[in-house]
This record gives C-alpha cells, structure tokens and sequence, in this order.
C-alpha cells in the first residue's frame, strides 16, 4: 500500500519497492538480504522470486495448502480452538 502510494516523477514503481522492502524485513530475513553485495537486485521481480524461494519454497506451500484443505473442526470445538489446534501442528 505504502508503494502504491509514492509517486516521484521519473521514478518506476519498482525502485521505490526496491527501496523500501528492506524496511519490512525482521531478524533473519534482514540478514539475509544484507548477505548480497548492493545491487544484487536490480528488478523488483528478481527480488520477489528470491524472497519467496528462500522463505516459501515449494514444499511449504503445498504442505500448507493440504493442512487447509484437510481442515477439520470438531463437533464440540470452537471456530478459533480449531484452527488453533491447526496452526501449531
């Protein structure tokens, strides 16, 4: 949204995500976007890919997407103690 938002004329959107992506990283996902030399980056769409394969890979995606489709809610089990339950297997 914040993207969405600024406009400097003669500035491609993408540069400014560029930009201000590192801002929305914490802990280990800062880090590892400081392991690459500056620039390393220099579209938003490389940026993008590399994030998602380093942090959803694969695997994990399809291993979440089977824990929603298998979701099941007891007979006598609240909405959110189900999905609860769901979310810390």
């Amino acid at each position: 949204m914040i993207c969405n938002s600024i406009r400097y004329q003669g500035v491609p959107g993408h540069t400014i995500k560029l930009t201000i992506f590192p801002f929305s990283l914490s802990k280990s996902a800062s880090y590892w976007l400081k392991s690459f030399p500056t620039n390393s980056f220099t579209t938003w769409d490389d940026l993008a890919n590399n994030f998602l394969e380093k942090y959803f890979p694969l695997e994990k995606i399809k291993y979440y997407k089977m824990t929603i489709n298998n979701f099941q809610q007891e007979a006598d089990e609240s909405l959110s103690k189900a999905w609860d339950r769901t979310r810390t297997c």
